[in-house]
């Protein structure tokens, strides 16, 4: 008798960011997945705001690696940001807020 398939499961890394967020700059936010119990791929979005507004402008996805890049950032820009991993039924997410700092 072959063993129960193990679950699948997603777990976001705690997003991290490139430094300090200065309006005028380039600034992104990194995003790392890891999947168990499957081969396949993960869908990964981020969403803004307690709206969870989807963001797609500046979005780069390889594998189970997502980046956000905003360039230059402006202080409208500064909130939560979410990253959610979902695969079937299973998901995951973590947010992070951005300050932005004037020029």
């Amino acid at each position: 008798m072959d063993p129960p398939p193990t679950p699948v499961s997603v777990t976001v890394s705690p997003i991290t960011a490139s430094g300090t967020a200065t309006a005028g700059e380039s600034y992104s936010l990194e995003c790392t997945v890891t999947v168990t119990g499957s081969n396949d791929q993960p869908t990964i979005t981020w969403l803004m705001g307690p709206m969870d507004n989807m963001i797609t402008s500046g979005v780069m996805t390889n594998g189970g690696m997502s980046t956000l890049t905003f360039n230059p950032l402006s202080a409208s820009h500064a909130g939560t940001y979410t990253c959610r991993a979902t695969l079937g039924s299973a998901m995951d997410s973590e947010s992070t807020t951005i300050t932005v700092q004037s020029e």
